[in-house]
């Protein structure tokens, strides 16, 4: 659609059928005039008009502008461009210049309107051709379109939760909805890392995903041995000396649970750890991205999110939900670990439990949130088992039912967690003339 083709056009389509079909170049426009033509055997009707560029696709939409004129005698506009990135953003430019309200886009299983010629394929590009759609800008979509998304929501899979967190598991419906973003939430040295760390034991075992956790106060080293302590139900440092675990892990025994607890049967990784603070939350979004992409990881645990965005402006924090939102829609799930600002005292002198909205820095990671999960737990208290108890609600829960999730409790000497309810009903003797 140049100035040299303006004779052509007005000749070649001085009458046509009332439909536009723009594509990425001349060859592309042969090919695509001969299908359209051979499919029109009687050749009753006036032809579609066929039109390309003369000086590539990236400048396509500055021609068809000069063209809106002739353009805007069509009653549809097929836009058609080669089916890769550069053809994306071309569409998305043309589409701009064109009349509002008449334009449709054509879905290319092939790269180029010519590639359907070489293979032979011309019926199929009649099929794409008539089955154009009406052009929405990205992620709008029409009413039709959304009913039919209704089955690929309801088919999303479910992220368990450890078995001690049944309740919370039944409040969401059965489990965390694949591709939604949970803020797990409590006061600083709560024990929030405890209760994260078992919940990432119970995914990298029966998660229908990958996980990948971006540890950002435990060192790699630290981190495994903690899923190893969780592995074997013992709190190795309490047991054994340094020196007995290392020589331990260098054991048969040791590494047939390197085995266990690092593969799956077909010997691809039960999960990833990202172990870096010398980056920013930009070199983080790249790595996610990276995991995302090139190893198929779709869940990604953030503990703690607090720390990697400490000291970012409201407008960088801002910025990294919009990232994590965008994310969501391939389906990646996000666990972000976050502090709170210190509460306030209660009238009785004591700390008041900490709500959601003490999450510290940004209210965007709430409104963000399809679940958030607030944990407080009286780690002054004097009876031990008091306080290792912690109280768990869920304020929010999109598509599930808000309220208190129960009460965990944490066994020091075998490093598991309980529901308090049903571990008082197995140890009742250890809870006698204890007050909660």
């Amino acid at each position: 659609v140049g100035a040299e083709c303006d004779l052509f056009m007005q000749f070649r389509f001085k009458t046509h059928s009332g439909i536009i079909l723009i594509v990425g170049g001349e060859i592309d426009a042969l090919s695509s005039f001969q299908m359209l033509k051979d499919a029109q055997k009687d050749n009753r009707f006036d032809p579609v008009a066929v039109v390309s560029s003369t000086i590539g696709e990236t400048s396509a939409a500055k021609q068809v502008q000069h063209q809106y004129e002739w353009f805007s005698g069509a009653k549809k506009i097929i836009v058609a461009m080669d089916n890769d990135e550069a053809g994306k953003r071309a569409t998305e430019a043309i589409v701009e210049v064109l009349p509002k309200g008449r334009v449709h886009v054509m879905n290319l299983r092939y790269k180029d309107p010519n590639e359907y010629l070489m293979n032979g394929k011309a019926n199929e590009f009649i099929s794409d051709f008539w089955a154009a759609k009406p052009y929405a800008p990205e992620g709008v979509k029409s009413a039709s379109e959304s009913f039919d998304e209704i089955e690929e929501e309801l088919l999303k899979p479910r992220i368990t939760l450890p078995p001690f967190m049944h309740k919370m598991q039944e409040m969401c419906g059965g489990g965390l909805i694949q591709g939604r973003i949970a803020n797990i939430i409590a006061d600083t040295s709560v024990g929030k890392s405890t209760f994260v760390n078992r919940m990432v034991y119970h995914w990298i075992f029966h998660s229908p995903e990958v996980p990948t956790i971006v540890s950002l106060e435990a060192t790699a080293g630290q981190y495994m041995l903690e899923m190893l302590t969780i592995h074997l139900q013992k709190n190795l440092r309490w047991v054994m000396t340094d020196v007995e675990i290392i020589e331990y892990l260098k054991s048969e025994e040791g590494q047939r649970l390197k085995e266990e607890l690092c593969f799956k049967e077909d010997g691809s990784p039960r999960f990833y750890l990202i172990d870096d603070r010398t980056g920013d939350i930009k070199d983080t979004e790249k790595q996610v991205e990276k995991l995302f992409k090139q190893y198929g990881s779709k869940m990604f645990v953030f503990d703690v999110l607090t720390n990697l965005l400490e000291g970012s402006s409201e407008q960088h924090i801002d910025d990294h939900m919009h990232f994590q939102r965008n994310m969501v829609k391939h389906g990646i799930t996000f666990v972000n670990v976050l502090h709170t600002r210190k509460p306030p005292n209660s009238a009785d002198g004591k700390p008041r439990k900490v709500t959601e909205y003490d999450a510290k820095n940004s209210g965007t990671f709430v409104q963000s949130a399809a679940y958030n999960i607030v944990m407080n737990r009286d780690k002054l208290a004097e009876d031990d088992t008091v306080k290792n108890t912690t109280e768990v609600d869920l304020p929010k829960c999109r598509g599930g039912k808000t309220g208190s999730a129960g009460k965990w409790y944490f066994d020091f000497i075998t490093a598991t967690c309980h529901d308090l309810d049903d571990y008082m009903q197995e140890n009742p003797e250890k809870f006698s003339g204890i007050n909660f």
